[in-house]
């Protein structure tokens, strides 16, 4: 219920499935689609989850349809990989399928491992921060405040970019 007010509570229209068939899934895409940027799958998380993906409860996923009939996760990546790795063919705790924006699905990768899963790192932080800034348009301190990292690294991050990018506008390299 948990994620169905906070899904709600974002204006994400959504249809809940008590089984999420994994042939459904696009692994590939899911797994490139993280919220972590330097390790997308932790291989002791996804053991952890092995151990007892069969017998616990575990939170429903979130996923997105991505236009060629499969669905991509927002949340749940290591709970899906290790549903598959245990053989499974369905992940048997239920799935929420969003209908949302591209802002709104960026954010629910950036953020849906505040409540679930493994926290970010620090590094991922500053660039979700600064990804949202570039990308979306989102105020520096909103996002340095929502990603709970420094106004000043933000800052600086989007000036980086904002001068590569003006560089090679010019046909010049900022390295």
């Amino acid at each position: 219920q948990q994620i169905e007010s906070w899904l709600s509570g974002m204006d994400i229209a959504f249809t809940y499935k008590d089984k999420l068939a994994l042939g459904e899934v696009d692994f590939e895409k899911s797994l490139r689609n993280q919220a972590r940027i330097s390790s997308p799958i932790n291989p002791f998380q996804v053991s952890v989850y092995r151990a007892t993906i069969k017998t616990d409860p575990y939170p429903p996923v979130i996923m997105r349809h991505n236009g060629t009939g499969k669905l991509v996760t927002g949340n749940g990546n290591h709970r899906l990989v290790a549903a598959r790795d245990e053989g499974l063919s369905v992940y048997p705790h239920g799935a929420f399928v969003v209908e949302c924006t591209e802002v709104q699905w960026d954010v629910i990768i950036k953020t849906a491992n505040e409540t679930e899963g493994l926290p970010l790192t620090e590094a991922d932080r500053e660039a979700h921060a600064t990804d949202m800034v570039i990308k979306h348009g989102m105020f520096i301190k909103d996002a340095s405040a929502k990603w709970k990292v420094s106004l000043s690294t933000v800052t600086d991050k989007v000036m980086a970019y904002k001068i590569k990018m003006s560089a090679e506008a010019l046909g010049a390299s900022v390295d």
